[in-house]
């Protein structure tokens, strides 16, 4: 990095305490490219963006790119301990089994360590939002005081009455004991389908349209879980059955529904997590009196249940990978209207929380995926899923300046994103409200 001197112009004039940040692109995701670019950025928000400025420059990053600060929309910071430690999974189920495992001996410090460690993480990425799914809320206390804006889910699981009624409480519980901020913001996540039962994802509805609360949830992550939903049978169930956690009456009738989830939700609409094989209908089709198994989904259905949804779908490319799955469906999704943002996951699952690093994931594996549509996941899709597209999202005049600095490759190219994406430099810089939080080296 280089510092330059102050430059003599008499037709525009900053305020004192203005500070001026170049590069050669800047990558606002709302307009083009501008190359080179200036952001002013006054009392942590953005004052002006463009191509020329006639000030002193505080920060002049040379060959690098500055975008804003990165959207990781969902996550569990709580697992980072969990970092290379767990055997590569044949299942999903299997995965779930050692997740379980290790949570029942990790101590309340460990989570806060771990937490700690995760937001590291994040802000060393260039990751300047998340949305973390919290076992019983205790990232809050954490991510609150952090410099990370966040929502952090309440995580809720239940499928018997007395485990759903435990839940419910747990939630309220939290709710009442903690004081969001403008930064830090609540939020409900019951687990899935089959850790979740109706009357559960039915009473968040209640409290999350009462408390204005976003949901998350995770949906058609695996085959088993569909094996599970079409036959009753399958390693789904016998994970279920060791953790007591199975109701030997269940029926397909108590299954929930993604119609009955996106009712519930109305008011407060429904994020869904991973959806990696959503043209198979779980349980559900428009009448599905006579269809109680997955079934194909040849004229939209669920596309269209997602658009109603309203706030999307969350991908996380880098663990999709990892548990084998097939081919991802989010560019059908996107090009029916339907956002979709990034996510990585937990360290249990991906190898970092980078999620620059899930963008170059796709920008090589991908065919069909535009670089613009590339940036707006990792970016303004993810702050609109988790309600901070106000502030944070774009480099825009009057939003918070969050941005990330990372070095480019050398050369010329018809599309600057190549130059980010095709590099393999790391993030240099973190700035969260204009104020550098992280330099590489340091």
């Amino acid at each position: 990095m280089k510092r330059v001197g102050r430059l003599t112009c008499v037709r525009f004039i900053m305020s004192s305490n203005t500070t001026v940040f170049k590069s050669r692109y800047v990558f606002p995701v709302d307009q083009v490219p501008l190359s080179p670019g200036f952001i002013s950025v006054r009392d942590g928000v953005i004052e002006k963006i463009d191509s020329t400025v006639c000030s002193e420059v505080n920060w002049d990053f040379g060959n690098a790119a500055i975008l804003p600060g990165l959207v990781n929309g969902h996550t569990h910071l709580d697992l980072c301990d969990l970092h290379g430690k767990l055997p590569s999974p044949s299942s999903l189920t299997d995965w779930l089994r050692n997740i379980v495992e290790f949570r029942k001996h990790q101590t309340q410090q460990q989570v806060v360590d771990a937490v700690q460690f995760g937001i590291s993480q994040c802000i060393e990425a260039g990751v300047t939002l998340v949305g973390d799914i919290a076992s019983q809320g205790l990232s809050w206390p954490v991510l609150v005081k952090s410099p990370l804006s966040a929502r952090v889910f309440f995580e809720l699981i239940g499928m018997h009455n007395q485990r759903v009624q435990e839940s419910i409480r747990d939630l309220r519980s939290w709710i009442a004991t903690i004081e969001p901020t403008f930064h830090c913001r609540m939020g409900a996540s019951p687990h899935a389908p089959y850790s979740a039962s109706p009357d559960l994802y039915r009473a968040v509805g209640e409290i999350a349209n009462e408390q204005e609360l976003t949901v998350c949830t995770h949906w058609a992550e695996s085959l088993e879980e569909l094996q599970l939903f079409e036959t009753g049978t399958g390693p789904m169930r016998i994970f279920l059955e060791e953790l007591n956690a199975w109701d030997p009456d269940w029926s397909g009738d108590q299954l929930v529904r993604l119609s009955q989830v996106t009712e519930w939700m109305a008011a407060e609409e429904v994020l869904l997590v991973h959806m990696n094989y959503p043209s198979l209908v779980t349980f559900e089709s428009r009448d599905s009196r006579h269809h109680k198994s997955p079934m194909k989904d040849p004229e939209g259905y669920v596309l269209d249940r997602l658009q109603k949804s309203g706030k999307g779908v969350v991908y996380c490319p880098r663990t999709h990978a990892y548990f084998g799955h097939s081919q991802h469906a989010y560019r059908d999704m996107m090009r029916s209207n339907i956002r979709v943002c990034l996510g990585t996951d937990s360290l249990a699952s991906a190898p970092d929380l980078s999620i620059l690093e899930e963008m170059r994931y796709l920008h090589r594996t991908s065919i069909g995926l535009s670089n613009v549509q590339l940036l707006e996941m990792g970016t303004i899709n993810g702050a609109l899923a988790l309600g901070f597209d106000s502030f944070l999202g774009t480099l825009s005049v009057g939003k918070q300046a969050d941005m990330t600095v990372i070095p480019l490759s050398t050369g010329e190219t018809a599309d600057p994103h190549d130059l980010l994406f095709g590099s393999s430099e790391a993030v240099s810089h973190t700035f969260i409200k204009g104020e550098c939080v992280f330099h590489k080296g340091d």
